[in-house]
Formats: C-alpha cells, structure tokens, sequence
C-alpha cells in the first residue's frame, strides 16, 4: 500500500455523476476543469489501513491536501473514510451521518442562500461525528448536533480518537487557517477552510497564480484574521486583471 497521497485528474465518470447528482453546476464559482482529485491512504479507527480515501479539491489546494493526508496517515490519526459526495447524492446530511470526511460540494450554508466554500473546492470536513456541527436556539437556550450522535463528543475537554483539535495547526499550515471550531453560532468543529475572500481570489486567479497567493497567504496568516469587504476583493480582483505584478505587490494592504 501506498503511504503518500496522489493528484490525479477527475476522471470523466466521476464528472458524469458530480453532475448528475448536482456535486457540481454550470453555475458553480469554479469551472469542474479546475477541480483534481486527491486519492489518499488513512487509518480507521480500529487501526486499519485503507488505500480507496478520495476527496475532490480546487487544483490550487491539491497539492497542500496531498501533503496533509499523507501526514494525517503517517501519525496515524484515524478517521473513518473519505468520499467524493457524489456516493451520497450530494447531500451533505447523509455523508455526515455515514461520518464522512470530504471536501467539494456545491451547495448554499445551511439555512442561507449564500454559496459555500465547499462549493470552491477549499473546505474539508473531518469526522463529522466526533466533530460535530451545532446549531443553538438562543431563545430556548437549547444546542442541536449535527450528525446524531454528536452530542457524544461535545466536551471538548474529554479528548477522544478523531477530534480535531491536534491537528488544527497542521491544517493551518497546509492553506486551511479557518476552523468552524472558532466560531460564535453556529459552531462547526468538522469544518476547516480557507477564508472566503481568499477562495473568490482563487477562483479567478490561473492555477499557478492562485498557488503562489495561497503559498503567501499561508505564511501571513497570523495577520489574515479579520475578513475583508466584498469591495476590497472585487478592487483586488480587478487588480489582477489589470496588472499581475501589482496585484501580487499589494494584495496584503487590501486584506488588513
């Protein structure tokens, strides 16, 4: 068996059954050339090891995705599989209930209509069940984990197989520095991204472009906590389109 994690193209089946199944739509933020797909090694959670992991990322993470599994395999972190949602119809439910770990959806945040950052290809859930997604009911005072089960794995103190929480700076380092595990309301400690602002940037960078911003944004990610306004990305965005050079000299003064 394989130990390291692998970057092939998505093949045209695959494609078939992400559109089939609505994975992915003509109006998707990334056009479904710019996705790759990340087959990897991972260990159980009864030690096991498996060579069939495959998750589906945007082009510019892939190589970071393949890096963080192949270290996930070699700690020997477990984590209970890893597939495209096209096996579950696109329903980000049902794969959170089989505790799932996957990546590329696309798909409106629940409750919203706005798109979510599965939908360009750079959020990854882990274990949703030991990771659990809560919704909480300010009035009733009442907290919700998605999936059932969840609930089990609330007390982040009482560390158990699967959390999250050593491998937080792993997934920073690998482009992924925003953790659902941070957030006010909802609280989503399966989920890890690259913040918004810097996936609309990737989307419409080329994919060597969009590497070498995220290499940057990676290494000045200690100052990227405070996301910027709609305006200042569209003003980087046609930045780049006017000039590259530019755009690659100034795009930290538009984000802090």
């Amino acid at each position: 068996m394989a130990d390291t994690a692998r970057i092939l193209t998505v093949r045209k089946e695959i494609i078939d059954r992400m559109i089939t199944t609505s994975v992915w739509k003509e109006e998707c933020p990334v056009p479904v050339a710019r996705l790759s797909l990340v087959e990897t090694p991972y260990i159980d959670f009864e030690g096991k090891e498996h060579d069939d992991g495959e998750v589906i990322v945007l082009d510019v993470l892939a190589q970071p995705i393949a890096a963080l599994f192949t270290r996930l395999f070699a700690a020997g972190f477990p984590i209970n599989k890893i597939r495209p949602l096209h096996e579950y119809s696109g329903n980000d439910d049902l794969s959170m209930q089989d505790n799932n770990t996957s990546c590329f959806c696309f798909r409106n945040i629940q409750g919203t209509s706005t798109v979510s950052v599965h939908s360009y290809g750079v959020a990854l859930d882990i274990n949703p069940l030991q990771n659990p997604y809560l919704t909480i009911e300010e009035e009733q005072g009442m907290i919700a984990a998605h999936p059932n089960g969840g609930w089990r794995y609330i007390n982040r103190h009482n560390k158990k197989p699967g959390m999250v929480e050593e491998i937080v700076p792993l997934l920073s380092e690998h482009g992924l520095f925003e953790w659902g595990g941070r957030w006010t309301t909802p609280v989503d400690y399966q989920h890890f991204q690259t913040p918004r602002w810097l996936a609309e940037l990737l989307a419409v960078l080329t994919t060597d472009d969009g590497r070498a911003l995220l290499t940057a944004a990676v290494a000045q990610r200690e100052k990227l906590s405070a996301a910027p306004s709609g305006d200042r990305v569209q003003a980087l965005i046609d930045l780049y389109c006017r000039h590259k050079t530019e755009f690659f000299d100034k795009w930290l003064e538009y984000i802090i």
